[in-house]
């Protein structure tokens, strides 16, 4: 069973309206306009990877650990495969946007 799969009603809302408060909404254009890859399914896996990251980074004003980006896979039924192998592509495009 994927981790799609496991996550509940709640969680799936959560994330979306976590997405739309960063203003990243899962519209083609507009993902890609942040970065975010246009392959895959709207408020995809990889899409919800950057979400949460984007998140975490902007509450707490600092990336999160590697420890603090697997309780958040498994907050929101994340996989944590998935977190690790987007958290490179996100720290990049992050990197790039907030450069001088």
């Amino acid at each position: 069973m994927s981790a799609k799969d496991r996550r509940t009603d709640e969680q799936k809302l959560e994330l979306r309206d976590l997405a739309d408060e960063l203003g990243w909404p899962a519209e083609i254009k507009q993902r890609a306009a942040t970065g975010i890859s246009d392959r895959g399914l709207r408020y995809g896996e990889c899409h919800y990877a950057w979400v949460v990251m984007e998140t975490f980074t902007r509450a707490y004003r600092r990336e999160p650990s590697v420890t603090e980006r697997k309780d958040l896979a498994a907050k929101h039924s994340l996989d944590p495969g998935n977190i690790a192998a987007e958290h490179s592509n996100w720290q990049r495009k992050r990197t790039k946007s907030v450069a001088p």
